[in-house]
């Protein structure tokens, strides 16, 4: 008999466990959900610690190293270098430790290329599944593998179409990015609570808008949050969670906004600090492939506004009163309109914590993940 570790799913992110933030957060969600299934799964990560017959950490070089930098001249960036390397060591790991995968789940697309392309050298026939998780075009993942998840709707009408000129395609699968349980920590919304975490972070205001998300003009049009947040009276703050990548943007705020913009990063089990003490989230990002932060947000019972796009109807079901127009004045006048509407507020906390338990958690796209793993699987005894 094979032992567990010969046999399985091996779930692949380079990203991990230097970045825990943006789609890196789906891939270990994923990991502990499979894990609590009794799958025999196993994470590799390019950073962080080895977990006995669990995580494998491979410390290849990142993007930001100085050999990535070198190699950089026969591909497109460094980071498609640090994909390279972690995809090269990942087949080397396989091949010497004797691991055999049915399933080998890739989130990053610069990786999937990569693990196509010398697949030949795993063991066994293992199935390539691209969760499409970020803004791409079909073109770039398409070839690539032998199962594609669309983590949203829009998106998957446009590789089924893209798909109807192929002679083979893959498996399309439509199974959105999830959270792995409600948030269930009641008492973290209390006024006595939130005034403390508030007074923790600096926040001096009565009323609190957050951004989830790197501090940048493209994709995450921060700088039309700030824009908007200009025209809010001075009872507000700006929270923006996140790293800077934009430094000019950040800088202007603080300029234009002073103590009433505050910035900070936070790991992920730290995130429910800002969606406790925040009173409406919002997002302008356009260019997203998910946005799991929006789930996130309405997990822990935080109103949030969405640019109206496809795919934000979509992850809402519609729901007018999440989204609004990206325009100059949209965002501003929709936050001080639905701020002095406590209907607005209870309503909106109701229907976005049911949206997540319905659509947005493990036990909601349990059932598809389990018709994709189609009993070519064992499970672990334990």
């Amino acid at each position: 008999m094979e032992s567990k570790m010969e046999s399985g799913i091996a779930v692949l992110c380079s990203g991990l466990d230097s970045k825990l933030r943006g789609y890196e957060t789906h891939q270990r969600t994923l990991f502990n959900c499979l894990i609590g299934e009794k799958y025999n799964a196993t994470l590799y990560k390019r950073d962080g610690k080895n977990i006995k017959n669990r995580e494998v950490a491979l410390h290849t070089p990142s993007y930001k190293s100085k050999v990535s930098k070198l190699f950089s001249r026969f591909y497109d960036t460094p980071l498609q270098c640090q994909m390279a390397f972690f995809g090269i060591a990942f087949i080397f790991h396989s091949f010497i430790f004797r691991r055999k995968y049915e399933y080998i789940f890739i989130i990053e697309p610069g990786l999937l290329r990569v693990i196509f392309k010398i697949k030949k050298f795993l063991p066994g026939s293992p199935r390539l599944i691209y969760t499409h998780g970020i803004n791409d075009e079909p073109k770039y993942y398409f070839n690539y593998c032998d199962d594609i998840i669309e983590v949203s709707e829009p998106a998957y009408k446009v590789t089924k179409t893209f798909s109807n000129n192929t002679g083979s395609p893959p498996k399309i699968w439509l199974i959105p990015h999830f959270i792995e349980n409600l948030h269930k920590n009641e008492e973290t919304r209390n006024n006595a609570k939130r005034e403390y975490l508030k007074s923790e972070l600096g926040i001096k205001t009565e009323m609190v808008l957050l951004h989830v998300g790197v501090i940048c003009k493209k994709p995450k049009n921060v700088d039309y949050i700030i824009d908007e947040f200009s025209r809010l009276p001075n009872n507000w703050t700006l929270l923006l969670v996140g790293s800077i990548l934009d430094k000019d943007i950040l800088i202007k705020g603080q300029e234009k906004l002073g103590d009433r913009l505050i910035q900070t990063s936070l790991p992920r089990e730290s995130m429910w600090i800002p969606y406790s003490l925040s009173d409406i989230m919002a997002f302008a990002s356009t260019e997203e492939g998910f946005g799991i932060t929006i789930i996130e947000a309405l997990s822990n019972k935080l109103p949030i506004l969405l640019p109206e796009i496809p795919l934000y109807s979509w992850i809402t079901r519609n729901n007018s009163n999440m989204l609004y127009k990206l325009e100059p004045g949209s965002l501003s006048s929709k936050i001080l309109e639905y701020s002095a509407s406590p209907n607005w507020l209870s309503e909106q906390i109701v229907y976005g914590h049911k949206l997540v338990s319905e659509n947005y958690t493990w036990n909601s796209v349990k059932p598809t993940y389990k018709r994709l793993l189609d009993g070519r699987i064992s499970k672990n005894s334990s």
